[in-house]
């Protein structure tokens, strides 16, 4: 006998299959009212009384405000601020509400805690077993950077974190000088060539970056300065890749929002245009990746132990590799996909900051004459010559990370700190956890804590760029751009035990950028080379604007034809007497 419940539920397939996209709308109704409606009543959120600000759309949250902006009144001055820009808003929550913690609204009813505070940051990233990336970032990073350490946590990311530390050693560091110094007077040559006194350091950096992480990092020619991003097979590859990952049409949108609230390992599927250019890109990556792991290890196999002159980072982790026991190694596959993490974080997020160097330099002429006077005096003490005579290739390591040029040091530690390459880090709890405050949060209900307990499943904010901004760790002026600030900070910022180089953007902890003295390192070559052959300026009526790409970019917003990317300055050419 057929029930008139299994009538029902026949009809309903029947109906359903009819009428495909009415119950797709359907079931994402059905979906927005649970999220918006039944689940906060179901399931109350832990963070009710956590400071928050007033929710700008039920449906997109504050992502909605991240978007648009957003206009802030100054209660004491009364003067209109437009707040945008990468990181801006997530800032100015933290600073107008006055906490180190608050709750950030997002889609669907969605929450994620922002989080500023040291004591917290420093807990949250020295605990890579508890706190890791959600699934949807981590596929998405995997699809566009590769299948490197970046994506690795837990044990996966030891294993292959200490099979790559040897290669970023300081004494390896060394070895690369040439390579370094090399792209950087060919670079400077270069400029020195071309017509006018208008450059566009972003294009030339972008190119000799590429170069110098090609060579330097697994001994490939790009020849990028030479011929541009699409000089080799490789670099063009990489460069597909970057430009399909910033297209963000209505399309992708979807299909990223989409998978965040069913399915987030779907958000890699080829359901859009920019998705299947990836893909096709990342074949021919692949393919490259493998012949170059292939042949380094052929070659370290023949090398043997001194490597020859093979002084790349790929070759020297394929013989890290290749010594490590058989349960502790990296597959060929593994090590290929360190290829796409080097180029991506070894050419990019050096390029910008680089580039952002050089612009608060043509901003800030006292402090780029007072940088060129001590590299002129350096270089005279330690080299015997001149600053019209020096060459990048005179350099040695110990020369560019000597005392006396420290004032360099703290010249790109205040340029990571007001231009971070990525803004925030989201992190997810994988259990349970309780994170220590330096600073007590002021609930709802008037009680403080100085302890913040944080719920398996919740997602959590890295506030970098919220806490490089910090008053309390970086003085009153922290907005402005004043390398003497890291010769006498606030007592503060020592109580706070930040990482390395005193702030947050190489992050932190175990997971802290392996490549940060090599990357250091090759902007130091290059700045100095630059400044001992130009003084560099503002090009005048330009406004150069972060710009959130894959990592933060500089973008020209008043160009003649629309915002576009690059870092256009004037030079005055020095005096100079070496030629290549």
């Amino acid at each position: 006998m057929v029930t008139s419940a299994a009538l029902n539920h026949e009809a309903l397939l029947s109906w359903t299959r009819a009428h495909p996209f009415a119950s797709l709308f359907t079931l994402l109704v059905l979906y927005i009212t649970y999220k918006l409606a039944l689940r906060p009543i179901l399931f109350p959120s832990p963070y009710l009384l956590l400071p928050r600000p007033v929710r700008a759309s039920y449906i997109l949250g504050q992502r909605v405000v991240e978007a648009k902006g957003s206009t802030f009144t100054d209660p004491t001055t009364g003067t209109r601020t437009l707040i945008s820009g990468p990181g801006e808003v997530t800032k100015h929550y933290a600073q107008t509400l006055h906490t180190g913690v608050f709750v950030f609204p997002e889609p669907f009813g969605g929450e994620t805690l922002h989080i500023s505070d040291p004591y917290a940051l420093n807990a949250i990233l020295s605990d890579i077993d508890t706190f890791q990336s959600d699934l949807l970032r981590s596929t998405i990073i995997e699809f566009i950077v590769g299948n490197g350490i970046v994506t690795r946590y837990g044990d996966a990311h030891r294993k292959q974190r200490r099979l790559m530390a040897p290669a970023f050693t300081p004494a390896h560091l060394k070895g690369l000088m040439p390579v370094f110094a090399k792209y950087a007077d060919r670079m400077c040559d270069k400029i020195d060539r071309q017509d006018g006194e208008r450059v566009d350091f972003g294009e030339y950096l972008d190119v000799t970056m590429l170069d110098i992480i090609g060579l330097a990092g697994f001994g490939y020619d790009c020849r990028a300065l030479e011929r541009g991003r699409d000089g080799s097979e490789l670099s063009s590859a990489f460069n597909s890749v970057n430009q399909a990952a910033i297209d963000f049409g209505i399309g992708r949108a979807i299909h990223l929002g989409l998978s965040a609230m069913l399915y987030p390992k779907a958000c890699k599927w080829p359901l859009s245009e920019a998705n299947r250019r990836i893909e096709k890109v990342n074949r021919v990556m692949d393919r490259i990746s493998m012949s170059i792991v292939k042949e380094a290890k052929r070659s370290v196999v023949a090398e043997g132990e001194d490597l020859g002159d093979k002084k790349d980072l790929l070759s020297l982790l394929v013989k890290s590799n290749l010594s490590a026991g058989a349960g502790e190694r990296m597959t060929d596959r593994e090590i290929a996909g360190q290829i796409q993490t080097f180029m991506f974080a070894g050419y990019e997020t050096s390029s910008v900051t680089t580039s952002w160097a050089l612009y608060f330099l043509s901003r800030h002429s006292t402090i780029q004459s007072k940088l060129r006077r001590i590299i002129e005096e350096v270089v005279k003490d330690r080299k015997g010559v001149s600053l019209e005579e020096l060459s990048a290739g005179m350099l040695d390591y110990d020369d560019v990370w000597c005392d006396e040029l420290r004032y360099l040091d703290h010249i790109l530690a205040e340029t990571l700190r007001l231009c971070p390459p990525v803004p925030g880090n989201d992190r997810e709890a994988t259990s349970d956890a309780v994170l220590p405050l330096m600073t007590p949060v002021q609930l709802k209900d008037g009680r403080s804590i100085d302890k913040l307990v944080v719920k398996k499943g919740s997602r959590v904010t890295i506030g970098i760029k919220t806490v490089n901004y910090d008053r309390r760790l970086f003085g009153e002026d922290a907005n402005e751009f004043r390398p003497e600030r890291f010769e006498d900070l606030p007592q503060a910022h020592a109580d706070a035990k930040l990482p390395p180089y005193a702030m947050y953007s190489f992050v932190g902890g175990p997971k802290s950028c392996i490549g940060s003295k090599f990357a250091l390192t090759e902007m130091k070559v290059l700045l100095i080379a630059v400044l001992a052959r130009f003084e560099v300026s503002a090009e005048p009526g330009l406004e150069i604007r972060q710009h959130q790409a894959l990592i933060v970019r500089p973008r020209v917003e008043n160009a003649t034809d629309g915002p576009a990317a690059g870092m256009p300055l004037r030079i005055k050419r020095l005096p100079h007497k070496t030629t290549l």
